[in-house]
């Protein structure tokens, strides 16, 4: 261990940083004028004088890390612990039943679909392939009652703006185009799979496009599944409780919507049987307490009876490995 802390301690000796250069920015906040020597480092890492800058922090940063000894063994060791593989909690829509897997070291699992009970589980997306370099992530799923529809989220580089996808899960093609704006707000396929619901920000009137104004509130839009553009709806979004992380929906055709809420200590999850005809229904309290770190999973169906505290696979999964097929 000294000999490792002592090396550690030579790597730090004699490093040159390299240079920040400095601009004369001021901005003026209430009267008050506040220099900002380092605006230029606000703009895009695509900008070349940026990006020189942060390559070259890079590249002093890992000629320090390459020679810290141990660095492979300990990598090694991490990997080992994670390399298992592991299934996400089914879900059946008709004959279809769908679930991510991971055979162990993929950043994110690929989702599979099995069509009807025997038959061998099939890739439906997988997101590890959606970029060349991993910046694209999934950010959330949703499926139409009889599985024909697959609603998915994409977001990119770490951003939280989502662009909502409709793919056929029978030719495993994306149809239309992806549906912008969105962010922190979730989406939810129709019954049929003919269009879905989502929380966006108005588009914005500038080109080439930049994000809007997050201060804006968003609004509740329904885009066609065949072309993914937004179009009239009869959905209808009602204010969520306060400190509730997500909207509540009252929409067409679904039954049941449901809200996580932070009511100080532990997260509450509520649910509230939501139909056109009752559009204030009342809200009951499907698990009061959910400790921070529970050996259990939720999941909520589209019914009156909600379901939660489904208890989390180990060793064993309903849904075989593509690997057991």
């Amino acid at each position: 261990m000294i000999p490792a802390l002592l090396a550690t301690t030579m790597l730090t000796q004699s490093w040159i940083y390299p240079p920040t250069k400095t601009v004369n920015h001021t901005d003026t906040y209430h009267g008050i004028t506040v220099a900002d020597p380092y605006r230029w480092l606000e703009q895009p890492i695509t900008t070349p004088e940026v990006k020189a800058w942060a390559d070259a922090q890079n590249e002093l940063t890992n000629r320090f890390l390459n020679q810290i000894p141990n660095r492979k063994p300990l990598l090694d060791e991490l990997l080992r612990r994670v390399n298992y593989e592991r299934f996400d909690i089914p879900v059946q829509k008709g004959t279809r039943t769908f679930y991510g897997y991971n055979s162990g070291l993929l950043p994110q699992n690929v989702i599979y679909v099995v069509d009807r009970p025997g038959a061998t589980p099939r890739i439906l997306l997988d997101p590890n392939t959606l970029s060349a370099d991993g910046t694209v992530a999934l950010s959330g799923t949703d499926f139409n009652n009889d599985g024909s529809r697959m609603l998915y989220g994409v977001s990119k580089a770490g951003s939280d703006w989502i662009e909502w996808n409709v793919l056929d899960v029978t030719t495993g093609k994306t149809i239309g185009q992806p549906v912008k704006w969105s962010k922190f707000g979730g989406a939810v396929m129709n019954s049929d799979g003919t269009g879905f619901y989502y929380l966006r920000y108005p588009a914005p009137k500038v080109t080439p496009p930049s994000p809007p104004p997050t201060k804006t509130p968003q609004s509740t839009s329904t885009a066609s599944a065949s072309t993914n553009q937004p179009i009239n709806s009869s959905t209808k979004i009602k204010p969520s409780p306060k400190r509730s992380s997500s909207p509540q929906w009252t929409m067409p055709n679904k039954s049941f919507s449901s809200t996580v809420t932070n009511q100080a200590q532990p997260t509450t999850g509520s649910g509230t049987p939501t139909t056109m005809a009752n559009p204030s229904p009342s809200t009951k309290s499907l698990m009061p307490t959910m400790p921070t770190t529970p050996p259990w999973r939720s999941a909520i169906t589209d019914s009156s009876s909600a379901r939660a505290k489904t208890p989390r696979p180990e060793k064993s999964s309903p849904c075989p490995s593509p690997a057991e097929q």
